[in-house]
């Protein structure tokens, strides 16, 4: 028997090109991201980076990983604040948060992707605070890591220390 499917729900169309030519090799992670801005493509809606990684239970860095491994492939083009599907002239997906330093946030997101001591300490990290670790968040645990020298242990300690006595702003467990 060969079943039927239907949708009530409006639905996102997915490039064949896409299934042939990249679905195969793709990070699992990354392919959930690329339907996922799909999804928002659909509906013209913009979308910070940080309100999707939490949408999708993910690190920031790796939807930013993801945009960066898509645009390599030719799937997404960026004019540097907005990211589109394919071609720059076709639809917008989303535009980033305004950030600070944007350069220092994108060298982050690629070392701990390089790193995956650092990648297992963000996860972690992320698992204790019970949510999305925001790029700020990210760049105070790197400046923990990479200017005091306090090793991934320490830091993870300092985190769950904190994070128990009900403490989860990085503004205090930085103090």
């Amino acid at each position: 028997m060969m079943p039927r499917f239907t949708t009530e729900d409006a639905f996102v169309s997915v490039p064949v090109s896409f299934i042939k030519d990249h679905l195969p090799k793709a990070n699992a992670t990354y392919v959930k991201i690329y339907i996922y801005l799909l999804m928002l493509a659909s509906k013209k809606e913009e979308k910070p980076f940080g309100d999707i990684a939490r949408e999708l239970d993910i690190l920031e860095s790796d939807l930013v990983n993801a945009v960066s491994y898509w645009q390599e492939r030719g799937v997404l083009s960026s004019d540097g604040e907005t990211v589109f599907l394919g071609k720059a002239e076709t639809v917008p997906v989303m535009s980033e948060e305004p950030e600070e330093d944007t350069g220092s946030s994108r060298d982050i997101a690629e070392i701990i992707s390089s790193d995956e001591k650092l990648a297992d300490m963000f996860l972690l990290a992320q698992e204790i605070f019970g949510k999305t670790i925001t790029e700020r968040d990210m760049q105070t645990i790197y400046w923990f890591y990479s200017d005091l020298k306090m090793p991934i242990e320490v830091i993870l300690m300092l985190i769950e220390y904190c994070v128990s006595k009900g403490k989860n702003r990085m503004s205090y467990i930085e103090k």
